[in-house]
């Protein structure tokens, strides 16, 4: 397998545009049938976040003494297996990962992935996710209440499977949860990341397979404990499916414009949730080969 550096470059997400680490174009290998090859196994080099953190406002990269600086407090952090907290318990449970699922890599200069805006922030949300936002989490107290009051016997709890409904209203989320709530009546009140669907585009991390063939661009996206997920792109003029047909990943559709690939995602389901866009997320993404070792 060999280690590559990934820049990711274009993104479109509800209505504002971020691009991702952008680069100029080089001389890139191709296919047998002339198209640029973009195959192989790639991965993550260092370690940046999506967004500036407050500390670095202005600053587009970081020092070399801040970087090593920086790898030194990670790689100090503490790794799983840890000192069991008590056999049997909630958090012993919850610590069921050992440290050869995480991988800590190096730190990266930049202090963001996103170049565009030049501030390195996410943009604010929409009106409506902030509204969505805050439904989810007044239903999310709501149910704390009742469960609280329910351990205290100031309310009748019988028929209630664990963690009761809000106020005995209608269970039903005012939207499709897609963290914990306080209560397992069912898979759906658990988050996508304990249920191990936490996988969605756009994607910004772990090993991906490129393979190509003739009208297809094939990745798997590996996410770690030993979970993956495929993803086929047709390469082709053809419009997206009907607007009434939502797929979690979406519909990709991807055509060549010189020696990138581009690939205009939509028809995700209001299941999948990128800071709040759901349904509404239009991604584009553009995938340029450089050179032998750097997409």
């Amino acid at each position: 397998m060999q280690g590559r550096y990934l820049a990711l470059m274009g993104l479109l997400v509800a209505f504002a545009t971020i691009t991702i680490v952008g680069a100029t174009t080089g001389n890139s290998p191709r296919t047998p049938w002339g198209e640029p090859d973009l195959q192989g196994i790639w991965n993550d080099q260092f370690q940046a976040p999506l967004q500036r953190p407050a500390q670095y406002a202005g600053r587009e990269l970081l020092t070399d003494e801040e970087v090593a600086a920086l790898d030194k407090q990670r790689a100090a952090i503490p790794q799983r297996p840890r000192v069991r907290p008590g056999k049997g318990s909630e958090a012993d449970v919850a610590g069921a990962y050992n440290g050869v699922f995480i991988s800590v890599r190096p730190t990266s200069r930049r202090t963001s992935l996103i170049v565009d805006p030049a501030d390195g922030r996410i943009p604010p949300v929409t009106p409506e996710v902030q509204k969505r936002r805050a439904d989810i989490r007044e239903y999310q107290l709501a149910l704390m209440q009742a469960t609280q009051q329910c351990k205290n016997k100031e309310r009748s709890c019988a028929g209630w499977t664990y963690g009761p409904p809000s106020a005995r209203r209608d269970e039903q989320a005012p939207s499709y949860m897609t963290a914990n709530i306080n209560r397992a009546n069912g898979p759906e009140d658990r988050s996508l990341g304990e249920r191990c669907m936490a996988a969605q585009l756009p994607d910004f991390g772990g090993f991906r397979r490129i393979v190509q063939s003739p009208g297809f661009v094939s990745i798997f996206y590996d996410v770690g404990q030993g979970q993956g997920w495929q993803r086929m792109i047709p390469v082709t003029s053809r419009p997206h499916v009907p607007s009434h047909v939502r797929q979690w990943w979406g519909d990709s559709r991807g055509h060549w414009e010189g020696q990138t690939l581009v690939v205009d995602v939509t028809n995700f389901s209001a299941k999948t949730d990128y800071l709040g866009s759901r349904e509404n997320l239009h991604l584009v993404e553009r995938w340029t080969r450089l050179d032998s070792d750097t997409l």
